[in-house]
């Protein structure tokens, strides 16, 4: 799956192809412009509690993103900066049990290993 600036998508917002299922996500250069067309979106939460709060439910596997539908959270994933709260909210997920989205993440889980902070 790939992400395009609005700017570099090649049409325009009112030419929209019926069989693309369009979803902007918040974080970038153009926010403004998901409000103003009221576009559905997807957002970076920190944790499952965050994204209840926002009403929104949680796409652990791109079933979201593939189908048309109501706007989505997304749990904090991939490498981030040391110290940050991002981090912080991160290793919180992984202590949870919750590693992300990716074959290696996919791997973890279903090995059923637990985090080592519940090991010791």
């Amino acid at each position: 799956m790939r992400t395009r600036s609005p700017s570099r998508t090649g049409f325009g917002i009112d030419s929209i192809p019926d069989n693309l299922v369009l979803t902007a996500s918040y974080g970038g250069t153009h926010d403004e412009l998901i409000d103003r067309h009221g576009l559905r979106s997807a957002i970076v939460v920190f944790s499952r509690e965050e994204a209840a709060a926002l009403g929104l439910e949680i796409d652990h596997d791109d079933s979201h993103a593939m189908q048309a539908g109501p706007s989505f959270a997304l749990l904090i994933h991939g490498t981030q900066p040391q110290g940050t709260t991002a981090a912080k909210a991160l290793s919180a997920l992984r202590a949870q049990g919750e590693y992300g989205y990716g074959t290696k993440a996919d791997q973890i889980r279903t090995s059923r290993r637990l985090p080592l902070s519940l090991l010791n």
